[in-house]
């Protein structure tokens, strides 16, 4: 019999991509949608698809029961601009997301529940003394950026009593979602600026690796205790500048504009330039340790393969 894997958020960014990785790897795969849309979307990629709503969890968990894996992969609805406010507002409507899920997978037996791949991002995990994130890591005590949803949520995980691993993503970068409708227009005509002088590294990854890698996790489950992370980057030192800039020579276009952050929070939100100006960078040892290889180890290969997605 097929592995199963049971995927919530199946339709968004990462998501299908996560979703064909799985099928294409050998796994009978279990999508949540919310859309007949979304449904068919799943079936053309082979998946099994569930109609629900993540919030009504009782509605659906039933399908959930005796799948290995869970992958949580829901991206909450986020406005243009990302203020304190907003942020909060977002977290409080995804931890009870969280919450009504936990809820319902508690109704299973122990011996059915599948072990749960909470996904989140580096913002969430603290620095150590060499200034890396790594699968050491523990969480920040001050919140910023995305680590507003992220450590709530992670919190809850720990104190539900649901066996869980942690997966924490870098910028995922690739065609669609915001760089397609943002990034890569804003650059063209130079309304995308760095922030800054700069010079802080990113943690970068390219959404086929960021879904690659969550499925090859998933299939090294007997080897990950649950409670432990995975940094999911592909572990350069890159600067903001560097990645903007480079985008745009590959899109000949001209150097992106530099503003000063507290233009840039007026603009786009505090937890938004929060995000872009954080200093980052990654140990990927954990994950290299589970034999796992990028199929784009930098920017430089990973730009030119959105790019050309995106053009066709």
């Amino acid at each position: 019999m097929k592995r199963t894997i049971f995927v919530l958020g199946a339709a968004g960014y990462i998501g299908k991509s996560v979703v064909q990785e799985a099928v294409t790897a050998g796994w009978k795969v279990k999508a949540l949608v919310r859309a007949p849309a979304s449904a068919l979307l799943m079936k053309g990629l082979g998946a099994e698809a569930v109609i629900g709503d993540a919030m009504n969890a009782v509605s659906w968990i039933e399908e959930a029961r005796g799948c290995q894996l869970m992958v949580d992969l829901l991206q909450p609805k986020l406005p243009k601009r990302l203020s304190r406010r907003a942020i909060q507002a977002v977290a409080r409507y995804r931890i009870g997301v969280s919450r009504a899920i936990l809820n319902a997978l508690m109704k299973l037996l122990e011996n059915e529940r599948p072990l749960f791949i909470n996904v989140s991002g580096v913002d969430d995990l603290a620095p150590d003394a060499d200034g890396k994130i790594s699968h050491h890591s523990v969480l920040v005590e001050q919140l910023k950026g995305f680590a507003h949803i992220g450590v709530p949520v992670r919190k809850l995980l720990d104190g539900a009593g649901v066996q869980a691993v942690h997966v924490y993503l870098g910028t995922v970068y690739g065609p669609g979602k915001a760089f397609a409708e943002t990034v890569i227009p804003g650059l063209i005509r130079r309304t995308m600026p760095i922030i800054g002088n700069g010079s802080n590294r990113m943690a970068l990854i390219h959404v086929e690796d960021a879904a690659r890698a969550i499925v090859h996790v998933c299939g090294q489950r007997d080897k990950m205790l649950c409670g432990s992370n995975c940094v999911i980057s592909d572990g350069t030192a890159t600067t903001q500048a560097e990645f903007m800039g480079g985008i745009a020579a590959m899109l000949k276009a001209k150097h992106p504009r530099r503003v000063p952050r507290f233009l840039a929070t007026l603009l786009a939100g505090v937890v938004t330039t929060e995000v872009l100006s954080r200093e980052c960078r990654t140990d990927i040892s954990a994950l290299q340790g589970l034999g796992f290889k990028l199929r784009y180890p930098d920017w430089r290969t990973g730009v030119p393969a959105m790019l050309d997605s995106m053009a066709c």
